[in-house]
């Protein structure tokens, strides 16, 4: 409606209705909420109800990561992520640019190390439901995620250990990190051990307990770690038939030349997908008969 003649329009009045309930929305409810539900709504095409926004919000209050449960057409099960963490971005790798779909032989073991909040390790349930998945994190906070989202899944087995060359204490040394990105480095000898250090076992510890000594798929992103480990290998190294590795050489120098050295081209086939190289052992080729030393005439 025009204003009368003889009055103007005020500010307020020309906010309403639309423009002021946007500002009152801004203030009242936490801007990590507001791109969740963009980018469920823009990414996921997943739009909240009125009473889902209202329990987040008040979530947000209480908790600082509240958990907010995703259904996507690939998965049998929801999946569980942090709001306004980087747990978003590792959803779209997975999901969207298919960071782990590869084709290789069916596994029948299989090794996440560096399994974050599962995301990975769900994606390998439901590619191959037959397979024995072991899910590796060290961080508490990623593992009660994790233990969330394998709890539809009996086949995913989790274990919060970090993964190392040895058994020993490690404690955490990125705490600014997003939880994608938590490193962990080996105690100083002597030192007093903190509350917040973690366990960590050998590959070979993981493989000989859980898989007979063999694995047919191993999956590893653990944050520079894998220099430690790759560098010392161990007889899972010549059990191991595919690896995914994501390499991590600008925290770590070195890491790729230990991949390098632990995978060498005359026994794996090297590829690359997204951020992990790909090593596939090759079929080994066996000598022709021999048919000894018998002359013909």
């Amino acid at each position: 409606m025009p204003p009368r003649p003889g009055k103007e329009s005020s500010g307020f009045a020309r906010l309403l209705p639309g423009k002021i309930w946007r500002l009152l929305g801004r203030c009242l409810v936490p801007n990590t909420l507001h791109h969740h539900l963009r980018w469920r709504a823009d990414r996921l095409g997943q739009k909240l109800s009125l009473r889902e926004k209202i329990r987040l919000r008040f979530r947000l209050l209480t908790e600082p990561q509240p958990l907010t449960w995703i259904t996507w057409h690939e998965l049998t099960h929801p999946v569980a992520i942090r709001i306004g963490t980087s747990d978003e971005y590792v959803f779209e790798q997975i999901f969207f640019d298919l960071e782990y779909k590869i084709d290789v032989p069916t596994p029948n073991t299989l090794l996440d190390a560096g399994a974050n909040i599962g995301l990975a390790s769900v994606w390998f349930a439901n590619q191959f439901p037959q397979a024995n998945i072991i899910a590796i994190e060290p961080d508490p906070s990623n593992f009660r995620v994790l233990e969330q989202n394998a709890a539809a899944y009996p086949q995913i087995h989790c274990l919060q250990v970090g993964l190392w060359h040895r058994n020993a204490m490690l404690e955490r040394i990125s705490e600014d990190a997003q939880p994608w990105a938590y490193r962990y480095q080996e105690t100083a000898p002597g030192a007093e051990t903190d509350s917040s250090a973690i366990e960590s076992v050998g590959l070979d510890e993981v493989v000989n307990q859980h898989f007979n000594g063999k694995i047919d798929l191993l999956k590893m992103d653990i944050e520079g770690a894998e220099k430690e480990v790759l560098a010392v290998g161990g007889q899972w190294a010549d059990q191991v038939q595919t690896a995914m590795i994501e390499c991590h050489d600008r925290w770590v120098p070195g890491c790729e030349k230990a991949m390098a050295e632990r995978f060498p081209a005359d026994e794996f086939e090297a590829r690359q997908n997204g951020e992990n190289t790909v090593f596939v052992r090759r079929a080994k080729m066996h000598p022709p008969a021999d048919s000894g030393n018998q002359t013909f005439s």
